[in-house]
């Protein structure tokens, strides 16, 4: 498509020179240069080789879904009848607590809880409308939509606690376990497209390999995204013919509620092989108790070292995939190693009054299986 163009300025002179001659112009300076060559490189140099370039970093990535981006990714995927996942926000439930049991206690529609700052940003769940406790009960769950859409708010157990405007009567709110019912999700990335899209032709086969079940299980939740989806054939104790699609999100396993929803939608919903035993399951857990060290610069103050502790632990957390907080970092996955000289590298990296990291625990390097690695303990101390 570009091989005909010149690849830079002194091409297209030197084309212009060599097109003038062949159709017997009778300009005798020919030299590099010429004023009159130079103004007609200037003047069709610039469209030449933009276009040039336009066809090489637009056009032709563009036209195929692997490769698109932007508006182009939009355009190939409406070639497979497919449109963009948009952003959603995050739903929920919240758990109030209050001293006592005795008579109604109203938690207000528009209630704001959030969660301490996590890499500098603070998240906010908004109760949906006014909740009872009722009369006898100490606590009620409440239910909550997200301030803004994204995933950053699908947070692990503990991170809304904090209530900005004291609600008269509540002692405590949290999210517990369980607590997000619909993960928000980011507007889906050019990525993301490039894999899912694609994929959709699967199951028009109705051939039941991997991918045709990724597929649809990312149909059934939109939240999920088609690498968090892990397939083992063959699990004990069903055995051949069966096979297993354990979920995971990048904030940590799915709630019930979403397993449900995408088992059902394989198995009840009949999108599966014909004979076929395929369960949906959250993915299994491998507990990690964590004891690390943080020498910090002796000239930090006990407030700056506090803060330190704060971030270490909530950077900790995050690579655990408790939280969407510092993106840059990887997260623990399945079948992969937890680096402990990684992620002391990493904190390294994140925080410059860190002068070292010891590790107590764990003693070696977790790796797991098909589960993924989550903290049971963290215990984080700065000195």
């Amino acid at each position: 498509m570009v091989s005909g163009l010149p690849a830079d300025q002194a091409d297209v002179e030197a084309q212009l020179r060599s097109d003038l001659q062949a159709q017997g112009s009778r300009i005798a300076n020919t030299s590099p240069f010429s004023p009159f060559f130079k103004l007609l490189g200037a003047i069709f140099g610039t469209p030449v080789l933009w276009i040039r370039d336009w066809i090489k970093t637009e056009l032709l990535p563009g036209m195929f879904m692997h490769t698109a981006t932007g508006a182009w990714a939009d355009l190939r995927a409406a070639d497979y009848d497919e449109v963009r996942t948009p952003a959603s926000k995050a739903a929920g439930l919240l758990t109030f607590y209050r001293d006592g049991t005795t008579g109604i206690l109203t938690i207000p529609g528009g209630t704001v809880v959030e969660t301490a700052p996590l890499d500098g940003v603070v998240y906010r769940m908004i109760v949906d409308a006014d909740t009872d406790i009722p009369d006898g009960q100490s606590s009620v769950q409440a239910t909550c939509t997200a301030e803004a859409e994204g995933q950053a708010y699908n947070l692990g157990d503990g991170y809304y606690q904090v209530l900005p405007v004291a609600v008269p009567g509540v002692t405590q709110v949290a999210n517990e376990a369980g607590w997000l019912t619909t993960p928000g999700r980011d507007l889906e990335t050019d990525e993301e497209m490039q894999v899912r899209v694609p994929n959709k032709w699967l199951t028009q086969s109705g051939q039941a390999v991997d991918n045709f079940y990724r597929t649809h299980i990312v149909d059934a939740v939109p939240s999920l995204k088609f690498d968090n989806i892990w397939i083992l054939k063959d699990p004990p104790p069903r055995g051949a013919g069966s096979a297993n699609a354990y979920l995971l999100t990048d904030t940590g396993i799915p709630s019930q509620s979403v397993i449900d929803a995408a088992h059902a939608y394989v198995n009840d919903a009949g999108y599966h092989g014909l004979g076929d035993d395929v369960w949906v399951l959250a993915m299994p857990t491998l507990a990690v108790d964590i004891d690390v060290t943080i020498t910090a610069n002796a000239s930090l103050d006990a407030t700056e070292m506090a803060a330190l502790q704060a971030n270490v632990e909530n950077m900790l957390r995050a690579i655990f995939r408790d939280s969407t907080a510092y993106p840059e970092y990887s997260r623990v996955a399945p079948n992969e190693r937890v680096s402990r000289s990684a992620i002391a590298g990493w904190l390294h990296d994140e925080f410059i009054d860190i002068e070292a990291v010891t590790w107590t625990t764990p003693a070696a390097d977790p790796e797991p299986g098909m589960e993924v690695p989550v903290i049971n303990t963290l215990s984080v101390t700065v000195s």
